[in-house]
């Protein structure tokens, strides 16, 4: 190809380049399965989705699992045989999650152990609270708030095999064991299902209609309220205080409840979505990471709610500018990847016309040595023709005497007698060949593809070349 061409393409081709590489982000598939099914869940699902969606080169696999491990074991296998690039999950049963961890892990898939810890060591990182600290947090409250008062203390529970009742159970009862006045009557629920805790509450209550308690303590907040919805629609237990841990926002939420004076207090329970995803992609990118991150919490009750659901508020109010721009980043992302592809496409019609134009020039390069070949054989031969009649001193001897031949012998001879004629054209070859100019360029376009000045240009060619001596008549 031309050089100057070359030099013009140039440019073309490196911002070509360049515009490739600015997509060679590495794209990874997370895949997300939480074992809860309640508000807390929710909420954390959200903040993932939304971390995720601010990241173009990450798309996310969610399963929520409902509180039913056998179903929680068939997304992780799932998405371990889908080879996801990294798994986050918050476990069901505390003590069957061993398989699902040892599987991904036999996968070469990291997984990240979100909300509910776990007794398995094959895990690459764990987010979340310290659920003994909830427990200890809520029953120490408790303690202070009664201040030696004798207080029967009605526990409502989540699932039995899930580590967040488990340790908040039990950090509940250390709590509770240094204040004598304060002892539990009743465990009930035994599920994170709010409905499910109403009607197991209203059971229990028409079992022991006689039973006194001066407070509900619930393992979520969703447990406390929904036992607080039994008491009222079976009648009776007035004055009861209630109790809870999450402290989520939203109207129906732990923070609004105390607000509303439906709770005395609850504690904290972050989620972190967005903490999640980061300490994902640092996983994913090699970046250095903690395996065990434990995140703050606080009990809120009307002392300090006020100042809470302002932050709350101004998260709440950023979350939603967040998931505004993201909306609008996402839009102009569409719109670059639509540009992106019309401006490839131009190029590559761009290279394509330029292929084109270099393919007709070589053709036209090759079609003029292909004449070139073919008018210097012809007048080779006649030379030859000539050597055998003594007037020219070559080698090899040829004899011809088809019509071609000698039209090319008559042409070339009229030539060289008038080689060194600068003005030397086709009338004056056609005129000399007895023979009109049209019939002398048809003749010579159909036997070598060519026209009588470039006939005259390759004669003096090789003429020059080859010293041909031309002082015949």
């Amino acid at each position: 190809m031309n050089r100057k061409v070359i030099l013009k393409l140039l440019p073309l081709l490196l911002l070509t380049v360049l515009l490739s590489g600015c997509n060679r982000q590495p794209k990874y598939v997370i895949g997300a399965s939480l074992a809860g099914a309640g508000d807390w869940s929710a909420k954390l699902y959200d903040e993932i989705k939304t971390a995720c969606y601010l990241r173009p080169n990450v798309t996310l696999d969610f399963r929520s699992a409902g509180e039913d491990n056998k179903l929680q074991e068939e997304q992780i296998d799932s998405m371990i045989n889908a080879h996801v690039d990294l798994i986050i999950i918050s476990p069901g049963i505390f003590r069957d999650d061993s398989r699902m961890l040892q599987r991904a892990k036999a996968a070469g898939i990291p997984v990240i152990v979100v909300d509910r810890q776990t007794n398995s060591p094959d895990y690459t990182a764990y987010i979340g609270r310290n659920d003994e600290q909830l427990g200890r947090m809520i029953g120490n409250y408790l303690g202070q708030a009664r201040r030696g008062k004798p207080t029967a203390i009605l526990e409502v529970s989540g699932s039995p095999g899930s580590s967040p009742s488990i340790d908040r159970s039990r950090g509940f009862r250390q709590a509770i064991a240094k204040y004598p006045n304060l002892h539990i009557v009743a465990t009930v629920g035994e599920t994170w299902k709010q409905d499910s805790v109403t009607e197991r509450g209203k059971e229990f209550l028409r079992r022991h209609p006689n039973l006194k308690f001066d407070c509900v303590v619930g393992q979520s907040d969703n447990c406390a309220m929904s036992m607080r919805k039994a008491i009222e629609q079976t009648g009776g237990h007035h004055g009861v205080t209630y109790y809870g841990i999450d402290g989520l926002p939203g109207p129906k939420g732990g923070l609004q409840m105390v607000k509303d004076g439906k709770m005395e207090a609850t504690v904290i329970n972050p989620t972190r979505g967005f903490q999640v995803v980061a300490l994902a992609m640092h996983i994913l990118s090699g970046s250095p990471y903690k395996r065990i991150n434990l995140l703050h919490t606080a009990v809120v009750d009307k002392t300090n709610i006020g100042v809470v659901m302002n932050q709350q508020e101004l998260i709440n109010d950023q979350e939603k500018q967040l998931n505004k721009q993201n909306n609008m980043l996402l839009h102009f992302y569409e719109q670059y990847k639509h540009q992106l592809v019309c401006f490839l496409l131009n190029v590559i019609i761009v290279l394509l016309i330029a292929f084109s134009f270099y393919l007709y020039h070589r053709m036209t390069v090759l079609s003029r040595q292909q004449v070139f070949k073919l008018v210097t054989l012809h007048l080779q031969h006649y030379m030859q023709v000539q050597a055998l009649q003594g007037r020219l001193t070559m080698s090899d001897a040829y004899e011809y005497d088809n019509a071609e031949s000698h039209f090319m012998s008559v042409l070339f001879e009229t030539i060289l007698k008038h080689i060194n004629d600068t003005s030397l054209n086709t009338n004056t070859i056609a005129e000399e060949m007895g023979i009109s100019p049209q019939k002398l360029t048809a003749t010579l376009k159909g036997i070598a593809n060519t026209t009588v000045d470039q006939a005259i240009a390759i004669t003096r060619k090789f003429v020059a070349l080859n010293k041909v001596k031309t002082n015949f008549v």
